[in-house]
């Protein structure tokens, strides 16, 4: 058993000199966690929608070049009559010819569609940095619970191993005694027979902190080291109205499902772009002539811009059809709301009871480990004394095991409560549980490469595609 004791310490680092903080496993997993860092990648590359929506209210130019050449044989009787004239001419005709044009096209208004798809596309990006912070909030709380769990874990080993050795001096000394004929050998057998059924519960709690061990392992990165406590948790609610408020405002998955009913909103009004006037402008600029050999004198050159207009007057009902089926979409994601914020008030409310009933559990059972802790000494005393049996020892120090353990679970439960209820409220954020100055920032990607591609000259056109629009959601 020792053996086996000294393996777990092994597995979980436990050197004097590297104690490790609960900050410094919450940093470790902040910076390597693999579903984090996907999550960040999976952000960037929803700014790009951005970008590619923008892109749109901008000019495409794109300059075509084609190259032909052609070989015809003719018959004789097609050349004869020049035959007449001048021999040797060949069979065939051929000819070469180069086309180059420089194509440039902006569109000048859309009926709103390119407005529209910018404010969805905007509210998108919103709720893509909404669905970060729950990752974040997700693998942050996965952090403090493998890290409270080898706390209490590593508790429960500690606790067992104490009972353990004391139920060894019990099996020694109750064996002493009957063979000094003070107790009987079913004294001796009620202490074995203990001694035995804490051995297999204390291989249990090695096997649980091993298995911990590796929980821990695939959240943060690396093997625990020394755990230190468990710290304070800062920014706990006072009451269950100030903790549902909070979830309200700040509650991540609430917020995703706010823009994306922004985003599905926005898109009703795209749909309707089809059923109204767009306009564009296009401007051609190219040559015609013989590639071979080149000459520019022999190059036929153009220009010319064309301006269109499109009114649509019959689609058939396509036009309208996708008017309903987004006005449709919006309501599903409307109700999707109302439902992700009851499933939030659910969550805060069963979290607040549980927290509650383990703060109260720590109570009583810091009581009850007291009073067992006099109970068992005075136990020992008398059964020195020979005014007690071996059961009346055995029951006396499972008593004070049992309420050990219970205070060292209670103490867990209420602690992962509370960080539960942070992550709920949307305030299990990394910035609110550790000092650094590596805070992921989501909105630098989207501010550099992005937003500083839109150029001034296309205010207008936005102006004007905006044209009949309402207002975007705030």
């Amino acid at each position: 058993m020792k053996v086996a004791y000294l393996a777990v310490l092994l597995i979980m680092g436990a050197g004097a000199c590297s104690a490790e903080t609960l900050q410094d496993a919450l940093l470790a997993a902040y910076k390597s966690n693999p579903d984090l860092q996907a999550q960040r990648a999976r952000l960037r590359a929803t700014d790009e929608t951005y970008a590619q929506t923008l892109s749109e209210f901008g000019p495409t130019v794109s300059y075509q070049v084609q190259a032909s050449y052609d070989r015809e044989h003719l018959s004789k009787n097609a050349r004869a009559a020049e035959r007449l004239k001048q021999t040797n001419i060949p069979d065939y005709s051929e000819q070469n010819t180069y086309v180059g044009q420089l194509v440039v096209s902006q569109p000048l208004y859309t009926g709103g569609r390119f407005t529209s798809e910018l404010r969805a596309a905007d509210a998108t990006v919103k709720a893509g940095r909404e669905a970060l912070r729950t990752t974040e909030a997700n693998v942050l709380y996965g952090t403090i619970l493998s890290y409270a769990d080898l706390r209490r874990d590593q508790e429960f080993v500690d606790i067992r191993q104490l009972n353990l050795d004391a139920l060894k001096h019990q099996v020694a000394e109750a064996d002493a005694r009957q063979r000094a004929g003070e107790v009987t050998r079913t004294d001796v057998s009620q202490a074995q027979a203990q001694l035995a059924s804490e051995q297999a519960l204390f291989a249990s709690a090695q096997g649980q902190l091993r298995i911990d061990a590796a929980s821990y392992a695939a959240v943060v990165g690396y093997q625990p080291g020394r755990l230190t406590p468990l710290p304070d948790l800062m920014g706990l609610p006072t009451s269950l109205d100030q903790a549902i408020l909070a979830a309200d405002r700040d509650n991540p998955d609430l917020q995703q499902a706010r823009y994306i009913e922004q985003a599905s909103h926005a898109r009703i009004y795209s749909a309707r772009a089809g059923l109204r006037p767009s306009a564009s402008l296009q401007l051609q600029q190219g040559g015609q002539g013989p590639l071979v050999p080149y000459d520019n004198r022999d190059i036929n050159h153009g220009l010319g811009i064309t301006a269109t207009i499109v009114v649509p007057l019959y689609s058939n009902g396509l036009a309208q059809s996708q008017v309903r089926q987004a006005i449709d979409q919006n309501a599903v994601d409307d109700m999707s709301v109302e439902s992700v914020r009851r499933l939030v008030v659910k969550t805060i409310s069963s979290l607040w009871v549980q927290r509650e009933i383990a703060l109260q559990a720590i109570d009583t059972q810091q009581r009850q480990v007291d009073a067992a802790k006099i109970a068992f000494e005075g136990m020992r005393k008398e059964y020195s004394a020979g005014e007690r049996s071996t059961l009346d020892v055995l029951v006396a120090e499972e008593t004070l095991r049992d309420a050990e353990l219970s205070l060292a679970a209670a103490r867990h439960d209420a602690y992962v409560a509370g960080a539960a209820l942070l992550q709920n409220m949307g305030w299990l954020e990394i910035q609110n549980l550790a000092v650094t100055d590596e805070v992921y920032d989501p909105n630098a990607h989207l501010d550099r490469m992005v937003r500083t591609r839109s150029f001034s000259v296309l205010k207008p056109l936005k102006d004007v595609d905006a044209l009949g629009l309402p207002p975007p959601l705030k």
